[in-house]
């Protein structure tokens, strides 16, 4: 999980959201592995794409977002 949070510190230095620096750095056919492997049948983006449409994820990062802006409005008026 290092790397993950290592992301999401890009992500905020690059003013981008965590999951689109996610995409761009995902896997795809044809990429080639560190080890210079090239990789075939990749489906990390599709089903990455299938879970943000079937999850409504951007719908609820959105009633996040506000839920969040409520939480520090409260926490801050009293």
């Amino acid at each position: 999980m290092i790397i993950e949070q290592v992301m999401s510190q890009v992500a905020v230095y690059l003013k981008m959201p965590p999951e689109e620096l996610r995409l761009k750095n995902m896997y795809h056919d044809g990429d080639l592995t560190p080890y210079d492997m090239p990789l075939t049948d990749c489906t990390l983006s599709r089903c990455w794409e299938e879970l943000v449409e079937s999850c409504s994820f951007s719908s609820r990062k959105k009633e996040v977002q506000e839920f969040n802006k409520l939480v520090v409005i409260c926490g801050n008026s009293s």
